[in-house]
């Protein structure tokens, strides 16, 4: 499978994830290493510039977290241009299906 898949736990705690999930995002083991949640992946990625030098961390983080409750797929483009594949953000496990 080419695609980065990560699975959250019904407190949104990171419970599994696969190797390209880790290599597409550029994740350091030190940071899955740690019980990270949702908010920490979100926050790491707004702090390391993901979603432009210029973004607000708490401002995605609310961005992301508050569409939690349904379906849904985006792609995005990283400053550096690189560009990331689909992702698909689904909350079954947290009952908010």
């Amino acid at each position: 499978m080419g695609d980065g898949v990560a699975m959250f736990d019904g407190e949104l705690r990171m419970a599994a994830w696969n190797r390209n999930f880790q290599m597409i995002l550029d994740l350091p083991e030190a940071f899955l290493g740690d019980s990270r949640t949702y908010t920490d992946l979100v926050r790491y990625l707004a702090v390391r510039g993901e979603y432009g030098v210029a973004a607000d961390p708490e401002a995605e983080l609310r961005r992301y977290t508050e569409n939690l409750a349904r379906h849904y797929s985006y792609e995005r483009a990283r400053p550096t241009a690189e560009f990331l594949k689909c992702a698909t953000t689904r909350c079954r496990a947290a009952g908010l299906s």
